[in-house]
């Protein structure tokens, strides 16, 4: 559950954003909470771009974009586990369930890259 709203604004280049206030979630499932600060950049998703472009990352799907690239850049947990607080935290915000579960096999897919980019530090 989100215990705090998605602040963001415009940052360095086009399609980046910063967190105003920090982003936190708590994953009931997996009984860990997810403390995004303040001042985290982000592209929304560690997708390709064309996925981005095709799913259009935002609105409410923004927030849990924003907990899942927090995780790939932090590695607080396994990719497994990050990519399934994502697909919890989008049913949280109402992502439909086809558009949740497309977006979320999307990153089980093709996030390999992104992750291990972060892994690498």
């Amino acid at each position: 559950m989100f215990k705090s709203k998605l602040i963001l604004e415009p940052y360095e280049e086009e399609g980046r954003f910063r967190l105003v206030f920090p982003l936190i979630y708590y994953s009931p499932r997996e009984d860990i909470e997810v403390f995004v600060p303040w001042g985290f950049d982000t592209d929304g998703a560690s997708i390709p771009p064309i996925f981005n472009e095709i799913w259009k990352i935002g609105g409410e799907a923004m927030a849990p974009a924003v907990i899942h690239d927090y995780l790939y850049r932090s590695q607080l947990t396994s990719k497994t586990v990050a990519d399934r607080i994502y697909l919890e935290a989008m049913e949280e915000v109402g992502v439909s369930k086809f558009k949740r579960y497309a977006m979320y096999y999307t990153v089980r897919i093709f996030g390999n890259k992104a992750w291990t980019l972060y892994s690498r530090g």
